[in-house]
């Protein structure tokens, strides 16, 4: 049974491994300040562990597979709970060090440049920026915290956020700011 979003399933390297997975329960819980999550149930024979993302051509958002249960229910084939968060989590992967300063006349830009400076290594690129950067002058001085979560902190203050969203036509990630 197809729930009512139509979700696909990526490889390691995004590449489209199914499509229409047909789920039974499918939560996805975008949120605004910190990176959101998704939890769907498919049947067994569906899932395949190949699985690396969950995608829908309907969502800015894409799921990282981070856990994967197991379930047998009688005399059925048995179920399998697959759940993460959006990839939007892979920023708390770096630690910002060195040291951060700068001065930015405008939030956006200023998050752009924390990005660029601390996102080496992460498959996620700058997307467009919006005219005119969203936010007003940001100053930044620290060390040590999680980027995604310093990224939500700065935005937060300014009633902005960021997504990363799958461009499937480029076959890439791309943080942009939002409000």
């Amino acid at each position: 049974m197809t729930g009512a979003i139509e979700l696909y399933a990526l490889g390691a390297s995004f590449e489209v491994l199914a499509v229409c997975i047909p789920y039974t329960n499918l939560q996805w819980n975008r949120r605004y300040y910190e990176p959101g999550d998704f939890s769907m149930q498919v049947g067994a024979d569906d899932f395949d562990p190949a699985w690396a993302y969950v995608w829908s051509p309907e969502r800015p958002e894409m799921g990282m597979v981070q856990k994967v249960a197991y379930s047998a229910d009688g005399g059925y084939d048995g179920t399998v709970q697959v759940s993460g968060f959006f990839v939007e989590k892979m920023l708390d992967d770096r630690v910002c060090y060195p040291r951060y300063t700068g001065d930015e006349q405008a939030t956006e830009t200023a998050v752009r440049k924390i990005f660029a400076a601390y996102s080496e290594g992460l498959p996620i690129s700058l997307g467009p920026v919006n005219d005119p950067p969203i936010g007003d002058r940001t100053q930044s001085d620290f060390s040590d915290d999680e980027l995604g979560s310093k990224l939500y902190s700065i935005l937060e203050t300014r009633e902005a956020s960021l997504r990363v969203a799958y461009d499937l036509e480029a076959n890439a990630l791309r943080l942009s700011v939002w409000q």
